[in-house]
């Protein structure tokens, strides 16, 4: 039914960027603590090139680690690059934070060497020290810290204000004592926030889906399940995440037991939660929910279920989606994925060769843009609020196209909400549902791809 995962770890040293692009995102996205996929990356990295190897190197951010794969990451980091500055930037801040996001044990050791290390980007650098201290709270510490840390920010209206990376390393350190607080983690998920102003659990919930997931809390699959197509974003991307970390067939069908009478944002995230859990099951539900789905983005997100698992019965239906459908951007990207896929796969459609040659002009055309965007990243530095000025500034806000139905009425949570915005469109060659290369942390098609 798939492609076996030997035969796609043997694309990551394929000459094509595309397909190797395709198999490192799979395994990015991976439950499996397979070591191997990091040394099989490195060697990608300097067969053809430290920026040329992969698209985006924060790929190898999700990857497991061993002792020899963190020393070439320092190594990397103690040596020069001849690049362009933009693309220097990105390669030592994604391998720099690899490093803090990376298991203490790892890292603990080689401290003094890591900060030490030249190109160990300097933003990064506190992250570091921040993950070296909470290593020694004990576990009473990180809980009280974590509830202070919510209550503290209870005030924030939007994720640009709350400072994520700190909250997300708090959870780290809580996850070695995690067990002990396993029932008041749930029972605080369990929790119905009818208000989002000025309730510590706004950020709560979110943490603690996040601390469910890493330690793959099954007991908590249920009321995860209960965020998908939730109004509140952050809640919603930390459920998807600790859903995809728990992986199980009972998180498959959990999911996909409400998904024909459930509303148009639960399916859409339920959609996108069957393209990171590697499970014959969740192609098994791609296949019978596509046939019955209206919604386009929604059968859209199912189809890049069945490539992103490289299911051989996925490729006619993503054929047909893709032949009969206005050849949107969005519906580019899903085509270029289905030719990488049947690459790695060794298949062919009638249409291969010619959409493989346009594949390739998209892919032409999208490299200024993409560098364009780089470059504006680098230039601001990694700062949010910076990068979005300049984007306006170079794509001005489209009017959009009327709906047919009618606007949401506004709400004190509008906030939370997906809110619509006109959007110009931005080089989506990073996948929709990859992170933003500006390095907020959130999704690209909700972050520089929608501003």
């Amino acid at each position: 039914m798939r492609l076996s995962e030997d035969k796609i770890k043997e694309a990551l040293l394929q000459p094509d960027l595309d397909v190797r692009d395709t198999a490192i995102r799979y395994f990015s996205h991976s439950t499996d603590l397979d070591s191997t996929v990091m040394s099989l990356a490195i060697q990608a990295i300097e067969k053809y090139g430290r920026t040329t190897a992969f698209s985006f190197t924060h790929h190898l951010n999700f990857l497991p680690q061993t002792e020899q794969t963190i020393s070439w990451v320092v190594s990397e980091l103690q040596r020069d690059l001849d690049a362009p500055p933009e693309e220097k930037y990105f390669y030592y801040m994604n391998l720099s934070r690899l490093l803090w996001q990376t298991d203490i044990p790892l890292i603990a050791p080689r401290a003094a060497e890591i900060l030490d290390a030249p190109h160990f980007h300097a933003k990064e650098q506190s992250a570091f020290r921040d993950r070296l201290e909470m290593s020694t709270w004990s576990g009473d510490t990180c809980w009280k810290a974590l509830l202070a840390y919510c209550e503290a920010n209870k005030d924030k209206t939007n994720i640009e204000q709350f400072d994520l990376g700190h909250g997300l390393r708090i959870v780290k350190a809580l996850v070695p004592h995690a067990h002990e607080y396993q029932g008041h983690a749930i029972g605080v998920l369990a929790q119905k926030i009818r208000e989002f102003r000025d309730d510590p659990r706004i950020w709560l919930q979110p943490l603690l889906a996040h601390l469910a997931g890493h330690m793959r809390w099954a007991a908590a699959s249920a009321l995860l399940a209960g965020n998908l197509g939730n109004p509140c974003r952050f809640l919603t991307d930390q459920s998807l995440f600790a859903l995809a970390k728990i992986g199980t067939e009972e998180v498959v069908s959990i999911v996909c037991e409400p998904f024909r009478r459930a509303s148009q944002e639960y399916r859409l995230d339920a959609a996108d939660l069957l393209c990171k859990i590697h499970l014959d099951s969740a192609v098994d539900r791609a296949l019978i929910l596509l046939p019955q789905e209206t919604d386009l983005s929604i059968r859209m997100t199912l189809c890049e279920a069945l490539i992103d698992h490289f299911s051989f019965e996925g490729i006619e239906p993503v054929r047909q989606f893709i032949a009969r459908n206005e050849l949107t951007p969005d519906l580019r990207e899903l085509r270029s994925r289905l030719i990488a896929a049947c690459k790695i796969m060794g298949t062919r459609f009638p249409e291969f060769d010619a959409w493989e040659a346009e594949v390739r002009e998209d892919a032409h055309n999208e490299r200024k843009p993409l560098r364009l965007l780089k470059t504006m990243t680098y230039e601001a530095d990694g700062d949010l609020g910076s990068l979005l000025q300049k984007l306006q500034a170079v794509f001005p806000p489209q009017p959009q196209r009327p709906v047919d139905k009618p606007p949401r009425p506004a709400s004190s949570n509008s906030h939370w909400t997906r809110i619509g915005k006109s959007s110009p469109k931005k080089p989506d060659r990073v996948g929709r549902n990859d992170p933003c290369p500006c390095g907020s942390g959130k999704k690209f098609k909700v972050c520089c791809l929608r501003t």
